[in-house]
């Protein structure tokens, strides 16, 4: 057997930047060593996801003994809990938040190969963890005393290697975030004896809970027999060779970057070095499907690293919890709630707690939320402690949102979104781009097609036409759009005159966007759809709830199962979008699905509902182009309002270029070879030019006057 001393000369420091720390200091230390202690801070998911070389010689060859101190990160609840003192209802908080991380591992083919190998020595008891929680009555130096990340190998002779740092023995730690340790042989004179031997005895009197204001237990025994069950059909020499081949594969991907278990992907990489650039400052414009997220929750983790707490605003509940669920699989951080039902931050401070913590710690909070004087309250003062991460950041232009942002002057920020540009509002434009600092970074969707990020689609628009009824109400609106036009432009015309015309082009577009023929198309459409579309996971986006109701009677008349989904329907929205996972059908939908919730299983979509406003029709698309097992391409189907004749004037100009451009923008990024004949012939049809529709590709997009809200 090695020994520490065999491994050679230490460096006193290692810097992930510039060295591979697993395998110039982890693995070899491991391979000569019989006992590892560990105290990592904070529990999470970095207990289950090593990924150490010199596993295979430690645990087989030497025997090895792993003892990990770490801490538990419950609910905010866990407040109460400190204060009564340990409780048999604690110990099942805490044995339900490391259960339900293990389930999350477990369901991701790239961690759970590493979670197997954990629960395998955790089952063999060569691997035992003890849970510290700190007291409420624990002094300061007690507190800094457990957080210290520290670490110490022991070989077969006695002698000791230390080290501090940063660094987790995680995906996070070892293989691609810039992480340092400080490094002591306890075979070197002068201060390097003292600090292991100061290690070795600060663990042991914290593993025997020898240290006041720090309670140590065991794992609870319902987390043991839920790890037991991992393992039990896998053999421990087993489980560590497929850990090895999945670190081989790693270590072939030369210049990768692995962040939260995941390869970032060349256009990810060059955005955070964009943004880093640009003074950690931009937003990203990638399209819908492409991670934003995770390019996002590495910027974080820079943020974290600089002791900064990221503050991410998202626009909807759903997008809440998704965050939620990616920030404690991603960055192992348990985030601060606020809004989407969460209220505990208000009547606790956990806002203010967190940017005033030593601790890393992470807020997510809803934009209604974010705009509350309790929100801003809590933060002022600690500006220089922000980074502001904006989701589907082109809703920061809505006015009570620039003025909140406004007042948060944070150093670090960053935006995310397909479409940043506001269409129609180059106020709220300027402001986000200003605020955030301009766009540093563009990843488009067939980028991202050709690179195999999403997958290409087909795209199939139909044409259906006003009524008489509905285009004589049609041209009735234009007639007095028309009027107040005129008398907005006459010297002297009333302020109020501009949002009477605002209200009027909103009424108009409301006549196409509830046009009947929608109604029948849509069970025509889905009517005669060959497999695999006819028994596919298809998402119908309505413009309203009256329409929305139409279709689905419609569609479950002719034998196809529905369900709704919007921000009104009762029931539990969370499982409709599981049972559609699951069992495929149909979706109907207003605006909810349009932003960030995350189906890619959905191949196909089928949009109803009228938009000009790019933001809206961009995303729709992308729901159905993310990636998913055994999803090769996708299939969208658009029908458009046309008007029933263009009776020698332009009274229906404005419904035929918002709904044709979309078209355009559609068809010219699809697989579809006919779709932009069939929108020439239609174009012709309607008695237009060539060259008006060839202008009409690069005019670009304006609103349909409708307000911004998600439904």
């Amino acid at each position: 057997m090695t020994s520490l001393r065999d491994v050679g000369e230490f460096a006193p420091e290692y810097c992930s930047d510039s060295t591979d720390i697993a395998e110039a200091f982890m693995g070899p230390c491991l391979e000569a060593s019989v006992q590892y202690d560990r105290i990592t801070g904070y529990f999470s998911s970095a207990v289950f996801v090593l990924v150490w070389t010199g596993l295979r010689r430690f645990v087989i060859e030497n025997g090895g003994q792993v003892r990990i101190i770490c801490s538990p990160q419950v609910s905010s609840a866990d407040a109460e809990s400190i204060r009564l003192g340990y409780s048999t209802e604690w110990e099942s908080e805490v044995a339900a938040e490391i259960e339900a991380e293990m389930r999350v591992l477990m369901e991701s083919d790239d961690l759970k190969i590493a979670t197997r190998v954990l629960a395998s020595l955790i089952s063999t008891r060569r691997l035992e963890i003890r849970i510290a929680r700190i007291e409420a009555h624990a002094s300061e130096a007690v507190k800094r005393m457990f957080h210290d990340k520290v670490g110490v190998f022991t070989d077969a002779q006695g002698d000791r290697v230390g080290f501090r740092g940063s660094m987790n023995e995680t995906f996070l730690g070892l293989t691609g975030n810039i992480e340092s340790i400080d490094v002591w042989p306890s075979w070197a004179d002068g201060r390097d004896v003292a600090r292991v031997g100061a290690a070795v005895e600060r663990f042991g009197r914290i593993w025997r809970g020898e240290v006041d204001g720090i309670r140590v237990t065991g794992l609870p025994a319902e987390t043991v027999e839920a790890l037991e069950e991992i393992a039990h059909d896998v053999a421990l020499g087993e489980a560590i060779e497929l850990l090895e081949k999945r670190i081989e594969k790693r270590r072939q991907g030369k210049g990768l970057v692995t962040f939260g278990g995941l390869d970032l992907r060349s256009h990810q990489r060059a955005a955070i070095q964009k943004w880093i650039a640009n003074g950690h400052t931009g937003i990203f414009q990638h399209a819908t499907g492409s991670g934003k997220t995770l390019t996002a929750l590495y910027c974080a983790h820079v943020a974290i690293e600089k002791h900064m707490v990221p503050i991410i605003l998202v626009p909807s509940e759903g997008l809440l919890r998704q965050w939620s669920g990616e920030v404690r699989t991603r960055l192992q951080v348990r985030p601060v709630l606020c809004g989407g039902g969460n209220s505990s931050w208000q009547s606790e401070s956990l806002v203010r707690a967190t940017l005033d913590s030593r601790e890393p710690g992470l807020v997510l909070v809803v934009m209604a939320s974010a705009m509350s004087p309790q929100f801003l309250g809590q933060i002022r003062g600690r500006h220089h402690r922000c980074m502001v991460v904006a989701d589907e950041v082109h809703r920061v232009g809505s006015r009570r949102l620039m003025e909140a942002l406004a007042d948060i002057q944070a150093p670090m920020r960053l935006g995310l979104s397909a479409t940043p540009v506001r269409a129609g509002d180059p106020d709220g434009t300027n402001f986000l781009m200003s605020y955030f600092g301009g766009v540093v970074h563009r990843y488009g969707l067939a980028e991202a097609v050709r690179d195999g990020v999403l997958v290409p689609y087909f795209y199939t628009p139909h044409a259906v036409y006003l009524t008489e009824d509905e285009q004589q109400a049609w041209d009735a609106e234009t007639a007095e759009i028309r009027r107040l036009t005129a008398i907005g432009r006459e010297p002297g015309a009333p302020a109020s005159i501009a949002d009477r015309l605002k209200l009027q082009i909103i009424r108009r577009a409301r006549i196409s966007k509830g046009a009947s023929a929608k109604i029948e198309a849509a069970r025509s459409i889905l009517d005669r759809r060959a497999p695999p579309y006819r028994a596919g996971k298809w998402l119908v986006y309505c413009d309203t709830q009256a329409q929305l109701a139409q279709v689905r009677a419609n569609l479950e008349d002719s034998g196809l199962r529905t369900w709704e989904y919007h921000s009104g329907v009762s029931g539990d929205r969370e499982a409709t979008l599981e049972t559609f996972d699951t069992a495929g059908g149909t979706i109907v939908s207003i605006r909810c699905l349009d932003e960030g919730i995350d189906i890619p299983s959905a191949d196909s979509a089928l949009i109803l509902a009228s938009s000009r406003n790019p933001r809206e029709f961009i995303q729709r698309r992308g729901r159905i182009l993310r990636r998913s097992p055994g999803k090769a391409v996708a299939n969208l189907e658009d029908v458009l309002v046309m008007p029933r004749s263009l009776a020698g004037d332009d009274s229906a100009d404005a419904l035929v270029l918002g709904e044709v451009a979309r078209a355009l923008e559609f068809a010219r990024t699809s697989l579809s070879s006919t779709a932009i004949t069939y929108l020439e012939d239609l174009w012709g049809k309607l008695g237009r030019s060539m060259s008006d529709l060839v202008a009409l590709q690069d005019a670009g997009f304006e609103a349909d006057g409708e307000d911004d809200g998600q439904d």
